[in-house]
C-alpha cells in the first residue's frame, strides 16, 4: 500500500510496478469532500471534469505510455442529494426530530412521512425518501447522502480498457 497526497504521485508510482498482473486500487476524494463543508456553491461540474481529464484519462495516458494492457473501473460510493438551487423553486423539506443528528437516516424505526425502515445486522434504521431531510443543511453544507433518493442510490460506474 502506498499513501499519496497527489494524484500525480500515483501515475509515478505505476512506473514502478512490475509488468505482470497487478491488482491496483486508487482511492480519491470526488464530490463527497466538497458537499460538506464548502464557502460558497461548490463548481461541481468542473470538479468532475477535473476528476474525469485529469484522473481517469491520465490515469489510461500513463499506462499506455507505461505499455500495459489495463482494465480501469471507476465509480463512487454513494451519490449525493445536493441542496436545490433557489431559481428552482424547489427546496429541501425539514422533518426536525431530536431523534438524530443525520440529515437523511436515523437508528431506530422513526415512523415518518416517506421514510423507510429496515434492520442491518439487528439495527433498524429508518431512511428518508426525497425531498425531507431530517435537520437542515448547515450553511457550509451543499449535500447529503444516506437517504433513499434517486440523486443518493445513482452512481456513474466507467469501464475504461486500455490496449
Amino acid at each position: 500500500m502506498v499513501k499519496v497526497n497527489e494524484f500525480n504521485e500515483v501515475l509515478l508510482a505505476l512506473e514502478r510496478l512490475p509488468p505482470e498482473q497487478t491488482y491496483v486500487q486508487i482511492l480519491t476524494n470526488g464530490l463527497d469532500a466538497i458537499c460538506h463543508h464548502h464557502r460558497g456553491r461548490p463548481p461541481v461540474a468542473a470538479i468532475a471534469r477535473y476528476l474525469y481529464e485529469d484522473v481517469l484519462l491520465a490515469l489510461a495516458e500513463r499506462l499506455q505510455k507505461v505499455g500495459a494492457t489495463a482494465l480501469v473501473y471507476a465509480t463512487a460510493d454513494h451519490g449525493i442529494l445536493w441542496r436545490p438551487e433557489p431559481k428552482t423553486g424547489e427546496a429541501l423539506i425539514v422533518i426536525r426530530d431530536e431523534r438524530t443528528d443525520s440529515r437523511r437516516y436515523a437508528k431506530g424505526a422513526l415512523l415518518t412521512p416517506d421514510s423507510k425502515q429496515f434492520s442491518c445486522y439487528g439495527v433498524n434504521y429508518t431512511v428518508l425518501a426525497y425531498p425531507y431531510v431530517f435537520n437542515p443543511l448547515t450553511g457550509l453544507e451543499w449535500g447529503v447522502h444516506g437517504g433513499i433518493s434517486f440523486q443518493e442510490s445513482v452512481v456513474p460506474f466507467v469501464k475504461l480498457e486500455v490496449i
